[in-house]
């Protein structure tokens, strides 16, 4: 939106008088400068203009306040087409899908107070990834996805990101489950890696049935400690013979 008002060419541009406009409001000269691509259309739509027969006319933007020459017999309309398709404040040129791709810089803290400062970036991917690791790891169920309170959360924390249904979250659990059993057991197959397997068994009270969990304990290369359960089966007895028969299998 451009406010206009004439001054003298002698005229100082810091003192220019606030002189009272009017709007440009001919719909169909304008929508017909649309339809050919004329530049006067954005005169139209983001100017004002005012011809009071004063020698000079200039016109402020309503977006930035930027001041430009409005004469159209001696400036014509590039510049102000030029202004209107490069203002920053201009809400039409607010980048949407640009902004996704342009990295930012983000900072996290580690527990013994190091700071570290990495680059993000929206990735629906990514963000799909972490929503799974959130229901697995938090063991929610899948309902939550629904509650209208962690609705509102993520919506603050990041407008554009779409949440799945309760049904499409838990299809993609299984196979957030396959893909990262795929990728523990290309670990665990290489044949730098050392494993330790521990045993534990127990009785479900409510079921009299006996069970067997195998976990598998390694350690990465940057140090870290490990532990994944591999195996979990029902077993007939509590005996050593009968647990490293099971295991063998």
């Amino acid at each position: 939106m451009i406010q206009t008002m004439d001054v003298h060419e002698d005229q100082d541009l810091d003192g220019l008088p606030n002189v009272p406009s009017s709007r440009y409001r001919n719909s169909d000269v304008h929508d017909a400068n649309i339809e050919d691509g004329n530049p006067a259309n954005w005169i139209g739509k983001d100017f004002d203009d005012q011809d009071d027969g004063i020698e000079r006319k200039w016109a402020e933007c309503n977006y930035c306040l930027h001041l430009l020459a409005a004469d159209p017999n001696r400036n014509g309309t590039t510049s102000i087409n030029k202004h209107f398709n490069g203002c920053k404040l201009n809400p039409d040129n607010i980048p949407k899908e640009v902004d996704d791709k342009q990295q930012k810089l983000s900072f996290t803290k580690a527990p013994n107070g190091e700071g570290h400062v990495y680059t993000w970036k929206h990735d629906d991917t990514m963000i799909q990834l972490a929503l799974l690791g959130l229901f697995t790891i938090g063991e929610l169920p899948f309902k939550f996805i629904e509650n209208k309170a962690f609705i509102e959360f993520v919506n603050a924390l990041n407008g554009r990101v779409k949440l799945p249904s309760r049904h499409k979250i838990s299809r993609d659990v299984v196979s957030f489950y396959l893909m990262e059993r795929q990728k523990l057991y290309k670990h665990l197959s290489n044949p730098k890696t050392t494993i330790h397997l521990t045993i534990d068994t127990w009785t479900s009270s409510c079921q009299k049935i006996n069970y067997m969990v195998v976990t598998a304990h390694f350690i990465t290369e940057d140090f870290v400690m490990h532990k994944r359960v591999v195996h979990f089966r029902e077993v007939d007895t509590h005996k050593a013979e009968d647990m490293a028969r099971e295991l063998l299998i």
